[in-house]
């Protein structure tokens, strides 16, 4: 019986483990993660990129409550694009138009200097100087794979771990 080992336990993760079951009944698979919960799906964003489901299903809250509600939302990155790890550039553009239809506004390639509490309304400042006012702000970093173990191995890096067409990690 042979033992197998996955380092995740997101998408790739669980689709590897998937395709070792077809492969082989017995073996046992171990997965290790810093998650402490199950795999999840996360947004299907790509499915609606790809125009296989509406937009309207995988947003959460409607265009029409946030005109009712008067709210702003200005998104503040990082990178000079949205999701760049997940879109091209073509596919950001397009999430990106979408968006500002909804009545989004985009603040790309900046980076947040301050977040200051003032009488009840949050400010933020930009590296540019630019000073946004909110009355709610958000904070979401992002999804980085913690490659600090596939270091110690000497494994063979590029935005994650390098694999062959058989899913065996290279080092």
């Amino acid at each position: 019986m042979s033992g197998y080992v996955i380092v995740g336990n997101g998408v790739a993760g669980t689709s590897a483990a998937e395709e070792i079951r077809k492969q082989d009944t017995e073996g046992s698979i171990d997965f290790f993660s810093i998650e402490d919960m199950p795999f999840y799906y996360r947004i299907r964003l790509t499915e609606v990129m790809a125009g296989d489901v509406q937009e309207d299903t995988i947003v959460a809250t409607n265009l029409k409550w946030y005109k009712d509600q008067s709210k702003k939302v200005t998104v503040v990155e990082v990178f000079p694009r949205l999701l760049p790890r997940q879109l091209d550039a073509k596919g950001a553009s397009r999430l990106q138009a979408m968006l500002e239809d909804m009545g989004f506004r985009f603040c790309l390639g900046a980076k947040t200097t301050s977040i200051e509490v003032e009488n009840a309304a949050d400010k933020v400042t930009l590296d540019d100087g630019t000073s946004l006012s909110a009355d709610l702000v958000l904070v979401s970093a992002g999804v980085r794979p913690n490659l600090e173990l596939a270091r110690q191995m000497n494994l063979d890096l590029d935005k994650g771990i390098k694999v062959n067409e058989f899913m065996n990690f290279i080092n």
